[in-house]
This record gives structure tokens, C-alpha cells and sequence, in this order.
């Protein structure tokens, strides 16, 4: 989430008891938090009920929230802990089988790409876009807290409940990964390529996000208020 002048407004209203200003938050955040829930979890159905449960946890947890400026941390806490929670829950099998090293080793492409046309960042990233799709759940999760809103390792390795190394070893999966799939495209489409980095990651997520809306947000927001009371 992005902190603004608006948004810290209606924070501070909430945060004085003003209950109206809880919808106003809503409505600048709802995206966002859509985008991260339908990134890890793919049923809809499913992605709108954690939605409603990120909110209510908002709504209820705003005692937490000592000041304004810490809206942002307060706000990854609950969205990332619920998510990592979710995962837990559903892909334990993974997470184990990824604790015996079976995401440690990525494939590394070592591809020497030419081709008489050359794709600038913004056109590689838009290649990068197809495999965020392809990322698994935990990775997904992790690749959003690193790539995207561009946490430090310790404080996702904080929100996810690993050490900093699992992080990293997820990260260098992650580009690797990326790399690859990238690298295959130019490859069968004989162009070149800007290099596969966190910033053309980034890239490829900015217009990822752009494409994203949380559908029927004003039934949505009825069913959050439904479930406060």
C-alpha cells in the first residue's frame, strides 16, 4: 500500500473513533489488497473471503496502530500474516517438501541471446508478467513482499516465520526462475533481452497491479461489514 496525504487523513479519523472514515479507507486500499490476496490464492470465491478477513482484522486490530506513520507496517502485518497463514493451511505439504531443499537449486540459463531486435526493460518485463502467474502460492507471497512493496529480508523473513535465509534462498529461486522463462521467450522468439533483475521485476508487477480490481467492491464491503457485526 502506498502511503498518501488522503490516506493518513481518514487513518487518523479512524483511529479517533470516526467509524465513516473505515469505508474511505477501504476504497483507497481495496485494490491493493485484492492484488495480493489473487496473487497467492487463484480460487475467486476463496480470494474474496480472505479479503473480508483482512478487513475485519483491520477494523478490529486498529487499537495496534499507535500512529499515522506506522500505517504501513501495521497494514503488512495483517495482510502478510494472513496470507502466510493460509498457506500453512493449505500447501503444509509444500512448505515441507521446500524445508528438505527442493526449491534450493533453480535452473540457471546461461543463454547468450541474439537477435537483430532488442527488448528495452518495460517489454521484457511485460514477458515476466506471464510467469508471475506461474509462481507457486509460497513464493508468490514471498516474491510480493520482496519484489513489489520491496521489504527488507528480516522483516518478511519476520511476517512469513522464517529466517532470513529461507528468504534468500526464495528470492535467488524466484529470479532464476523468471530469468529462465524470459530467456526461453527470446530465445524461441529471437530478440534480445534487458537483464532479469529486482527492478524489472518490479516493473513487471506495476503493470501486473494496474490490470487488477477487487470485483463488486461495494458488495464486498457490505459482506465486511456483515461479518463486524
Amino acid at each position: 500500500m502506498i502511503y498518501t496525504y488522503e490516506l493518513s487523513v481518514q487513518v487518523k479519523k479512524f483511529l479517533a473513533g470516526n467509524i465513516e472514515a473505515f469505508e474511505k479507507i477501504f476504497v483507497m486500499t481495496a485494490d491493493d489488497v485484492y492484488f495480493h490476496v489473487s496473487m497467492v490464492i487463484r480460487d475467486p470465491a476463496e480470494a474474496e473471503r480472505m479479503v473480508i478477513k483482512i478487513y475485519k482484522d483491520l477494523y478490529m486490530q486498529i487499537g495496534r496502530l499507535d500512529k499515522v506513520e506506522n500505517v504501513i507496517a501495521w497494514y503488512n502485518e495483517i495482510v502478510y500474516h494472513e496470507l502466510d497463514n493460509w498457506l500453512g493451511k493449505n500447501y503444509m505439504e509444500m512448505l515441507v517438501t521446500e524445508g528438505k531443499g527442493k526449491y534450493d537449486n533453480a535452473r540457471v540459463n546461461n543463454d547468450v541471446l541474439y537477435g537483430e531486435k532488442l527488448y528495452n526493460e518495460s517489454e521484457t518485463a511485460l514477458i515476466a508478467v506471464d510467469y508471475l502467474y506461474e509462481l507457486n502460492p509460497i513464493h508468490s507471497l514471498t516474491s510480493l513482499a520482496y519484489f513489489f512493496d520491496k521489504l527488507a529480508v528480516d522483516e518478511i523473513a519476520n511476517l512469513l516465520q522464517v529466517d532470513d535465509e529461507r528468504i534468500n534462498k526464495r528470492v535467488k529461486y524466484i529470479t532464476l526462475t523468471i530469468e529462465d522463462f524470459c530467456k526461453q521467450y527470446a530465445k524461441s522468439h529471437e530478440v534480445r533481452i534487458a537483464n532479469v533483475d529486482a527492478h524489472m521485476i518490479l516493473l513487471a508487477y506495476v503493470q501486473l497491479f494496474k490490470s487488477v480490481e477487487l470485483p463488486h467492491p461495494n458488495k464486498v464491503y457490505q459482506k465486511i461489514i456483515e461479518a463486524l457485526q
